[in-house]
């Protein structure tokens, strides 16, 4: 039971087939002898695809060089192209997780720089041991020392006098027992010694970092006596700055790589979908092509198993169609070619074409609604996106919904002609958990739920939505209630 709500008159057309992918459409199109000869000369090829994504899925890196000119790599040069784009992103996101890295070492390398150039305060660190292992500028000022000549030697031979020794040995000592990282109190204070002999007054500060499995590291400020209120100001600003600056920074790169972990994960798991959705439309081709090749059968049954041929390469076709679409918006390849169209007449054969695939175990009612007097309401943008569009959606509420009703059109807001024309469609079908609603229209992800186990797809249909509709320079967003069902909406500017 279908019926059609529309103030203008029906135009009915037959359903047009889509002009990509020629060959697999002349698959359809040709009479027994052509389809049995198809059969056998690509049975090696499907094989040899069924073998590649497995490959590919597992985590093998795939090459192979494709004569487009040759039948046996026809139709299917449209996959390899699909997976070698899909896998080429895999590799980036290795190459994102690299330069996170280097990132993080450039970080070590500013800190290194800031600390060198804090004027009038030695910052050194030494081991346990008492080796020098970082010495900065202001340090090479205040004691003489250059950064070459400091590091690798004892500080204690340096700058330490001999009244301060033991405490110092003490200090040395203690770290090791220390197990927590954190400061050390000061002793006030102290004088120590120059490269020419003569002492200078000096505040020192000392901190001890733990690293497992190494030597606890001593980092001390040296501040002159004179110059100490100054510095000390300076200090607790440079602290506070890089305090600030590290912490930014741990959790920009935290973010980063929970992102790239999730993109990892999701990709795989789409990787192995797409196998599965690729392989049965596959398999029940072949399968139903070796029937009719060694079975005697009737002009019915012949009929029959064409029709089942002729679904499931359509099938396979918009799955080919999905996976390129997703490759050219993650490339930036995608392009848009604007004209104006009549609204209503593509929405009209929108209807025709969809009220013949609804399944008839499904007991739903297709329903198109549009605003009175709109016979030429007339969009400028890409037509063939804004059919894409909406047949995405029609087709996600047929898969999702099992009786009741699915209806599409527009309407304007507030019945102002003035403002963007708002597109919908409505189901009366599972609905989706509030839950999901954040990550609906994010690329390779598929709802798993114990509903919708049984349902089949990528997960692709409404990512590319909602690129395809911000490209086109509108929104798209959606209500939901779950056991009641979904409305999808979006909006395009006029011109």
């Amino acid at each position: 039971m279908h019926q059609k709500l529309t103030e203008q008159s029906d135009s009915s057309t037959g359903f047009k087939l889509p002009k990509t992918n020629s060959q697999l459409i002349k698959l359809i199109e040709h009479q027994n002898q052509t389809l049995f000869e198809f059969e056998k000369q690509q049975k090696d090829s499907i094989n040899n695809i069924l073998e590649t994504i497995g490959r590919i899925t597992a985590g093998e890196s795939y090459k192979r060089k494709i004569d487009f000119n040759n039948k046996k790599d026809y139709p299917f040069t449209e996959i390899f192209y699909a997976i070698n784009l899909l896998w080429k992103d895999f590799i980036e996101t290795q190459k994102e997780k690299e330069r996170k890295t280097l990132l993080l070492e450039e970080s070590k390398e500013w800190l290194n720089k800031l600390i060198d150039f804090v004027p009038g305060v030695s910052i050194y660190g030494y081991r346990s041991d008492g080796t020098v292992i970082f010495w900065n500028k202001a340090s090479e000022e205040i004691y003489g020392y250059t950064r070459e000549e400091a590091i690798g030697k004892n500080l204690g031979d340096m700058i330490i006098p001999k009244d301060l020794r033991p405490d110092f040995e003490k200090t040395l000592r203690d770290s090791k027992r220390i197990k927590k990282s954190g400061e050390i109190p000061s002793p006030g204070k102290v004088m120590l010694k120059h490269k020419s002999g003569h002492l200078i007054p000096v505040f020192p500060i000392h901190t001890v970092i733990l690293i497992e499995g190494k030597q606890p590291i001593l980092f001390r400020l040296d501040i002159v006596i004179s110059n100490r209120k100054k510095a000390k100001d300076v200090i607790i600003k440079t602290r506070d700055e890089l305090e600030n600056k590290i912490q930014e920074r741990t959790l920009e790169l935290k973010i980063a790589k929970e992102k790239a972990e999730k993109s990892d994960r999701l990709k795989t798991d789409f990787l192995a979908n797409m196998s599965h959705e690729i392989r049965t439309p596959l398999n029940t081709i072949i399968g139903f092509s070796e029937i009719l090749y060694k079975s005697d059968l009737s002009k019915e049954q012949k009929d029959q198993y064409f029709t089942i041929i002729k679904e499931n390469s359509y099938n396979l076709l918009n799955l080919i169609n999905d996976i390129i679409d997703i490759a050219k918006i993650e490339s930036g390849h995608l392009i848009l070619s604007k004209e104006f169209f009549n609204v209503n007449l593509i929405l009209n054969d929108l209807f025709e074409t969809f009220i013949k695939q609804i399944p008839k175990e499904k007991n739903i009612k297709l329903r198109l609604k549009t605003p009175k007097q709109t016979n030429n309401y007339l969009l400028y943008n890409d037509t063939l996106k804004f059919k894409q569009i909406i047949s995405n959606l029609l087709n996600n509420a047929i898969k999702f919904t099992k009786e009741g009703f699915i209806e599409f059109g527009y309407y304007f807001r507030d019945n102002n002609r003035l403002k963007p024309v708002e597109f919908y469609v409505k189901d009366t079908g599972i609905g989706i958990n509030p839950k999901h609603l954040k990550i609906i229209f994010d690329r390779f992800t598929h709802i798993n739920e114990s509903s919708t186990r049984l349902i089949s797809g990528t997960g692709l249909g409404l990512a590319i939505c909602k690129n395809l509709v911000e490209k086109m320079d509108g929104k798209i967003w959606l209500e939901s209630e779950p056991g009641k069902g979904t409305t999808f909406y979006f909006t395009l500017p006029k011109k």
